[in-house]
């Protein structure tokens, strides 16, 4: 009989331990999380601490983790992004030289925030303010600079508002400091992207402590807050940001072979958050998966293809457009499948897809795609065409 009470007072335990082995199981299901989606699904991570999160590739801007990631709020000082981006893509284009000359208006000079601390009437080189407005996000700077290259605020507004148009970032912007402005966590890795593709902004994103010197002798001391700069391997930038009404934010750039990240981590109530989330969903994307670059736009892929009725005799087969696949850690080499032609008949675009490499898994799965096409564009041959290369063959030989 005390054999069969022990038996009996064994199973309630065991159903006692079950049902709260489900109650913990269903308050975990509540968090609410959503991790590397793009890969799988096994990993997920705190989302708590922060109002909204993204981690992105960077050149095709696939999402690995996310949290709330296509609601816009205000973003302290990211708001300046857009313009910053309009400025760098302007000296890489030459378009604006460092060297040049700015004089700081009075509108400029009262511009508050992260300062350059640059008065009216000030003669000071770009070169220095543009390292306030990458490092600090400097909105006198960046007013300056704006005004410098575009001749008034009203205009350099428009042509950030165009900027953002071409990226798909349908947002009104009606001043050079983004004041009022909102924007998503999926809209400021694309912008944080597009920064690190420019020259200009790489250059002075990873600095960290500069110092401006004006013509009166003052000096300013330019610290950039960026910590990951400093604590995370392969961080270059972007920027960061904080007040008290949008907490801590930041946008963070990360490159390790092939792979390159976006992070964005918006909200936070203190820096050491911000970049503790940040770090932790860098830690797991980077444990997780891998990023294989198949072709970067241009790569020459095929030489002298023959080219029939044109009126060059052979072209090159190139990339159409960068081709990054995010794979997983552990995922087998894919197998590269090629469909290239040995000879094409002009005329040829230089849009026109002629061939394609498909990467596929082992059972014949694609996993990703490369285009090619010429990397000229050939017109068709005429009589006359053919006469005239006759001849200079002629005179050749």
């Amino acid at each position: 009989m005390r054999l069969y009470l022990l038996k009996i007072s064994k199973v309630y335990s065991e159903i006692a331990i079950a049902k709260i082995i489900i109650a913990l199981l269903l308050i975990l299901c509540a968090v609410p999380v959503k991790a590397l989606a793009a890969v799988g699904e096994s990993n997920t991570i705190s989302m708590e601490g922060a109002s909204g999160q993204v981690l992105t590739e960077a050149s095709t801007q696939q999402v690995l983790i996310e949290h709330e990631a296509d609601t816009a709020r205000s973003v302290a000082g990211l708001s300046k992004l857009p313009g910053l981006l309009v400025l760098c893509e302007a000296v890489d284009s030459g378009m604006f030289d460092l060297t040049s000359l700015v004089q700081v208006s009075q509108e400029a000079a009262r511009i508050s925030g992260p300062t350059a601390f640059i008065e009216g009437g000030e003669a000071i080189e770009a070169a220095p303010l543009m390292k306030a407005a990458v490092m600090i996000c400097a909105g006198d700077a960046i007013y300056a600079l704006g005004e410098a290259l575009f001749g008034s605020e009203a205009v350099f507004v428009s042509v950030i508002q165009e900027r953002l148009g071409e990226l798909g970032i349908d947002v009104p912007y009606d001043n050079a400091s983004g004041a009022d402005v909102k924007f998503t966590p999926r809209q400021l890795a694309l912008m944080g992207a597009e920064l690190m593709q420019s020259p200009c902004f790489a250059a002075h994103s990873k600095f960290t402590l500069e110092e401006i010197v004006h013509k009166d002798g003052r000096k300013t001391e330019l610290v950039n807050a960026n910590r990951m700069l400093r604590s995370y391997a392969g961080c270059t930038g972007v920027a960061t940001g904080s007040s008290q009404t949008d907490g801590y934010c930041g946008v963070f750039y990360i490159s390790r072979g092939d792979t390159n990240l976006v992070c964005v981590v918006l909200g936070c109530k203190n820096s050491a958050t911000r970049f503790a989330i940040a770090t932790e969903m860098l830690n797991q994307t980077f444990s997780t998966i891998r990023a294989q670059r198949l072709a970067t736009k241009g790569d020459v892929i095929a030489k002298d293809v023959r080219v029939i009725g044109g009126k060059r005799r052979d072209v090159n087969l190139v990339a159409k457009e960068s081709v990054v696949l995010v794979l997983e850690k552990n995922e087998p080499a894919l197998l590269p499948v090629e469909t290239i032609p040995k000879r094409l008949h002009a005329p040829l675009s230089a849009e026109d897809v002629v061939g394609t490499i498909s990467y596929q898994t082992a059972d014949g799965v694609e996993k990703g795609k490369v285009e090619l096409v010429v990397q000229v564009p050939i017109e068709e041959a005429f009589l006359r065409d053919f006469i005239r290369n006759a001849i200079l063959g002629f005179l050749r030989a």
